[in-house]
């Protein structure tokens, strides 16, 4: 009976809790980090031309991506761990899997304009400054537009888009990297909610496509509603935050302020 009971108190001393915690950030960290293997795994099939696999690899780490800094929250990892700077840690495994990854996939891909050099450098370099910048995140929205060349490369390898068309793509949205908006962080904007319901069956449909056990053209097409709905709450969150005067008295101003999630 004496040995249960110093064997209780000493399984809730708060030491033992202390390090039941510090084991718990570590496997958050490592959470993070397999996102990082993945975009490395991402790699070595897209130089074995294996571009199915590789989209298959990176939209794991999509999903890794989307939810770590939920995990990390929740267990509360920079009280047990202060010395592990998780945000570095996540913008290093974002810029491989949303940027190093998706150029190289696309160089191998045969998808930009000649030379591909220059259209792949020119996706690395304005990620390179987005993600130097201090101030690109502000509450539950980014201020500048975040790094979405895994999207791009995607629907331009399995839509068959032309070359010009892509590299007309990747100007415009590596100028939008440079111009303050309204863009919503899918995790954090108190819009979330719609974020979650329309990009998991998104997700589920890449992830059919890329293990082949779905039609590739219809879901494509489908899987195009939650880009759609980005750029659209993008768009308006960003005019309706502009310094201007507006009225928002209408009634179908504040519906669609209410579904977007434009709160006050």
């Amino acid at each position: 009976m004496t040995f249960l009971a110093v064997h209780e108190t000493r399984s809730a001393s708060p030491d033992d809790l202390r390090a039941w915690r510090s084991y718990a950030a570590v496997c958050a960290h490592a959470y993070t980090m397999s996102g990082g293997l993945l975009a490395l795994a991402a790699f070595i099939a897209t130089a074995e031309r294996h571009f199915d696999r590789a989209f298959l690899f990176l939209a794991l780490a999509l999903a890794v991506d989307a939810t770590d800094g939920m995990l990390a929250r929740r267990l509360a990892v920079t009280s047990y761990w202060p010395f592990f700077d998780g945000e570095r840690l996540d913008a290093l495994v974002d810029f491989m899997t949303f940027v190093m990854a998706p150029a190289f996939i696309a160089v191998f891909a045969g998808v930009l304009p000649r030379p591909a050099f220059l259209w792949a450098g020119a996706m690395v370099v304005a990620s390179l400054v987005r993600f130097s910048r201090r101030d690109t995140k502000e509450g539950g929205r980014f201020k500048y537009l975040p790094s979405c060349w895994n999207v791009l490369v995607f629907y331009a390898l399995y839509l068959g888009l032309r070359s010009e068309l892509v590299g007309a793509c990747i100007a415009v949205l590596a100028v939008l990297m440079f111009v303050p908006g309204y863009f919503p962080h899918p995790t954090l904007h108190p819009s979330r909610r719609w974020h979650i319901a329309i990009a998991i069956p998104t997700l589920i449909m890449v992830l059919g496509v890329g293990v082949g056990t779905l039609p590739a053209r219809p879901c494509l097409l489908l899987s195009l509603a939650y880009p759609v709905f980005y750029g659209a709450q993008a768009i308006w969150l960003t005019l309706e935050n502009a310094p201007r005067s507006r009225s928002t008295t209408s009634p179908w101003r504040r519906v669609l302020s209410v579904i977007i999630g434009n709160y006050p």
